[in-house]
């Protein structure tokens, strides 16, 4: 059964920004090089992918690697059976679309902040079109207003801080270790 990529969602016929190609490049470069799975990690997260398969197979790679397991085609394959999600990604070909994405990994921490800055982006159009709705709906109470401006501006502070609680939380699990 083959899964089609997530629609791209649309604001006023504007495509939500993405890339499918960074995303596929992360992920191939990852395959090559497992390695790099926590530096990239401190960079995107799963739901930072745009595309549910790229998501889900982030997850999984993340999950292999903090069980100590080898990341690589065979054992993705082997875990996404076990789950019944195989068919979730588009089976054996998209994960082989995926390793072939690229033949090094020189550049993944590039694509990945690509990835994570298009969230980022994506965020702010979603938190900005429920910022705009709410204006719609609120009163002209001054109490009113400013329990919207204080929200309003929580929900863009969470977005912009998104990559500095990784940072933190990635160095945090290091010292663990």
């Amino acid at each position: 059964p083959r899964s089609d990529p997530q629609p791209p969602r649309t604001q006023g016929g504007r495509v939500t920004p993405h890339d499918l190609n960074a995303e596929k490049s992360v992920l191939g470069a990852l395959l090559i090089t497992p390695d790099r799975i926590v530096e990239v990690s401190e960079i995107a997260r799963p739901d930072d992918f745009f595309d549910r398969r790229n998501r889900l197979l982030m997850e999984v790679m993340l999950r292999l690697d903090a069980r100590g397991q080898v990341v690589d085609q065979l054992t993705l394959l082997s875990n996404l059976r076990a789950v019944n999600a195989l068919g979730e990604i588009g089976g054996v070909s998209y994960l082989t679309e995926v390793a072939a994405m690229v033949a090094t990994s020189a550049h993944v921490k590039h694509h990945a902040a690509l990835v994570a800055e298009l969230a980022k982006l994506r965020g702010l159009i979603d938190a900005s079109n429920h910022i705009i709705a709410r204006a719609f709906e609120t009163p002209p109470d001054s109490e009113e207003v400013q329990t919207l401006i204080d929200e309003s501006e929580a929900s863009i502070f969470q977005i912009a801080s998104k990559g500095e609680a990784r940072g933190a939380a990635s160095v945090s699990s290091e010292m663990r270790n």
